[in-house]
C-alpha cells in the first residue's frame, strides 16, 4: 500500500511538473509572437504583422491596442475593406488606443465610400494628434481627397465592360488599339526621359499623332517636389523636339498627374490627377479645351481610358 501510495505521489508530481512546463512554453510562445508582431508593425510589414496579430486576437478578442493593429494590418495588407472598420471602430472607443486608429478608421471609411463618416474621423485625429503623428499621416491630403469624392459622385454613370484580357503589366497599353483614331500608344522614348524618371524606373506611355506637332507626357522632372507631372514637347522644322515644357498650375498640381492622353483631332486632353479637386478644369489653349478627370477616391484609382494599376474604376461623366 505504501509503495502505491508512493507511485501515485510521483505520477502527481511528474503531472504537475509537465503542466508547469505547458504553461510555461505556451507563455514564452506568447511572448515571442507578441514581439514579432509588435516589430512587423512597427517596421510597417502589416503583411506578416497581420497572422500574428490574428492570432493574438483569438486570445485577447477585446483587448483595444489587439484590435488596433489588426484593423491596420487588414486595411494595409488585407483583400476585404470593409473588415476593418468593426476593429477599428472598437478601438476608437478605448482611451488606451493611440491617437492613429482616428486617422486609420477614416481611411477605412473612406475606401468604402463612407466620405461623411471618413471626415468626421479625419477631423478627430487632427484634434487629438500630436505634431509628430500630424508631420506622419498626411491626414490634410486626405481629407481633401475625400471631399473629393464626395464631388465625383455626383457624377458617375454606370461602366459597361466591353471586353477582357489578361496582360502582363508592362505590357497593357498593349489593349488598346487605336489605329481606328488615327493614333498610336507607343513606350515614352528614353530621349523624354529625365535622369529622375531613369532613376525611380518611371515607366509610362505617349499618344502619337502623326497629324500633329505636340507630344503630351508624364515626368517627374528635375526634382520630386511635386511628384510626377505632364509636359508638352513640339516637334520643329528640322525635326528634332523641343526641350520638355510643363504645364501650368491649371493642370498640375502639387501631387501627381498621369496618363495625358490627347483626343484625335487635337482639341481635347485627358488626363488623371491626385491632386486637383475640381470635377472640371478648363483652359484654352490655341482654341483647344483641355479637360481634367480628377482622381479623389483613393490614391489607386486611375480614371482614364488608359488605366493601369487599378482596384476601382471608375467612368465620370463629362458636361
Amino acid at each position: 500500500m505504501r509503495l502505491l501510495s508512493t507511485y501515485f505521489k510521483l505520477v502527481l508530481i511528474g503531472f504537475c511538473i509537465y503542466l508547469t512546463n505547458a504553461v510555461q512554453a505556451q507563455n514564452t510562445s506568447e511572448s515571442d509572437v507578441k514581439k514579432q508582431a509588435q516589430k512587423y508593425f512597427d517596421a510597417g510589414d502589416f503583411t506578416s504583422a497581420l497572422p500574428l496579430y490574428s492570432q493574438l486576437l483569438s486570445f485577447y478578442a477585446k483587448d483595444p491596442v489587439y484590435n488596433y493593429r489588426y484593423g491596420v494590418c487588414a486595411l494595409e495588407a488585407g483583400n476585404d475593406r470593409e473588415k476593418p472598420i468593426s476593429y477599428l471602430e472598437f478601438a476608437s472607443r478605448n482611451a488606451e488606443t493611440p491617437n492613429a486608429v482616428f486617422y486609420y478608421l477614416g481611411k477605412a471609411y473612406h475606401l468604402n465610400y463612407r466620405f461623411s463618416s471618413a471626415l468626421n474621423a479625419y477631423n478627430t485625429f487632427k484634434l487629438k494628434a500630436i505634431k509628430a503623428d500630424l508631420d506622419k499621416f498626411p491626414v490634410d491630403r486626405q481629407l481633401d481627397m475625400c471631399r473629393n469624392g464626395m464631388e465625383l459622385l455626383k457624377n458617375i454613370s454606370d461602366l459597361t465592360v466591353m471586353e477582357k484580357k489578361e496582360l502582363k503589366l508592362t505590357d497593357y497599353f498593349r489593349a488598346y488599339d487605336l489605329s481606328s483614331l488615327g493614333l498610336k500608344l507607343l513606350v515614352k522614348p528614353d530621349d523624354f526621359k529625365t535622369d529622375l524618371d531613369k532613376k525611380k524606373n518611371e515607366e509610362s506611355v505617349v499618344v502619337l499623332n502623326p497629324t500633329k506637332n505636340e507630344i503630351y507626357f508624364s515626368s517627374y522632372g528635375s526634382n520630386d517636389k511635386n511628384g510626377k507631372d505632364i509636359y508638352k514637347v513640339k516637334r520643329m522644322d528640322n525635326g528634332d523636339w523641343t526641350n520638355p515644357i510643363r504645364l501650368d498650375a491649371t493642370i498640375n498640381s502639387q501631387y501627381d498627374e498621369d496618363f495625358p492622353f490627347v483626343s484625335a483631332d487635337g482639341t481635347t486632353l485627358y488626363f488623371c490627377s491626385r491632386g486637383i479637386i475640381q470635377w472640371e478644369a478648363m483652359m484654352f489653349l490655341n482654341r483647344s479645351i483641355i479637360r481634367q478627370v480628377a482622381l479623389g477616391v483613393h490614391p489607386r484609382i486611375w480614371i482614364l481610358q488608359l488605366i493601369r494599376r487599378m482596384t476601382i474604376f471608375c467612368m465620370l461623366q463629362m458636361r
